[in-house]
């Protein structure tokens, strides 16, 4: 009895032992752990090498916004022709408008490098004007025109050429300008030389009557070669006209103006009595655009900005 009981004890406890070493072995399997909470990340990275990281730009928001966000953005806007076209006889209007004008005569267009946004864009082009024989013609509207007591203003990034000293008397650069008998109505932006003095920018209003026939402003223009000049000309409605070249301004007050009712607006040449073109600018003219409002000096500030790096 003794020696069955001890071969029939280890029989029975060999399955119990056998269970608790399966239980033991496969415990790691199904042992619950806590969640893992993640980690938040270092606030302050370390910096990566320069020469893989771009440089961060620099300057006012307008200054590193693209020229013709700014420009459309302003809130006034009515008429913006970039002049940026390469090819084809259609300048497109960006503005609200959409006025498109047409490049006629001696035009040529498409010359990498040639325009007025070339700090930022190496490829802008800009159209070039023989001097001769070429302009844009932009189909009247009046919405352009308005009336006497409505602000306005104009700009364009002008680089005219050859010796300053040897320039025509007058080379148009933005002309909305008519004969209405023979009182003259509209505004126009010159650049104009007198034989033997320094060439100036001039921004004329016409006020429909026959004294005085234009209010005029003026200032000599920088002959440094080859180089973009920024012009703008406001009007208040109220009598105050503005001129600004490269953002800075001269000022006249007391003016009166009344506008062009009927004849398109021209860009690189202005129009004779019998409508045809005439005082042809020689060079290039880019970013042109029309604004029902006086702009400010800071908003002026910031179109010029925006065409540099």
């Amino acid at each position: 009895m003794t020696a069955w009981l001890v071969l029939l004890v280890p029989a029975l406890l060999l399955p119990i032992v056998l269970l608790f070493a399966f239980v033991g072995c496969s415990g790691e399997q199904f042992v619950a752990t806590e969640p893992t909470t993640p980690q938040p990340q270092d606030p302050s990275p370390q910096p990566q090498d320069p020469r893989l990281t771009p440089p961060r730009p620099t300057g006012p928001p307008s200054a590193r916004a693209p020229y013709g966000d700014v420009i459309t953005r302003t809130l006034t806007l009515a008429a913006y022709w970039p002049l940026s076209e390469r090819a084809g006889a259609t300048a497109r209007d960006l503005g609200p408008l959409g006025l498109p004008g047409t490049y006629t005569g001696g035009v040529q267009l498409g010359i990498l490098g040639s325009g007025a946004l070339v700090l930022r864009d190496p490829d802008d082009t800009a159209p070039h004007f023989d001097g001769t024989s070429a302009w844009v013609e932009v189909l009247f509207n009046g919405q352009l025109n308005r009336d006497a007591t409505f602000p306005f203003s104009f700009e364009a990034w002008v680089k005219p050429e050859g010796d300053p000293f040897a320039w025509k008397a007058e080379q148009a650069v933005v002309s909305s300008h008519e004969l209405v008998g023979n009182r003259e109505h509209g505004f126009e932006l010159s650049v104009v030389h007198t034989s033997g003095t320094q060439p100036a920018i001039r921004g004329r209003v016409f006020t429909g009557l026959a004294n005085p026939a234009y209010h005029d402003l003026s200032h000599p223009l920088p002959t440094a070669p080859d180089t973009w000049r920024f012009l703008v000309l406001t009007y208040d409605g109220a009598g105050t006209l503005t001129l600004y070249i490269d953002s800075v301004d001269q000022t006249a007050t007391g003016v009166s103006f009344q506008p062009n009712a009927g004849q398109s607006l021209r860009i690189g040449a202005d129009r004779q009595p019998g409508a045809d073109p005439t005082a042809y600018f020689a060079g290039h003219i880019a970013q042109v655009a029309l604004y029902q409002s006086a702009l400010s000096q800071q908003d002026v500030n910031n179109h010029f900005a925006a065409a540099r790096p």
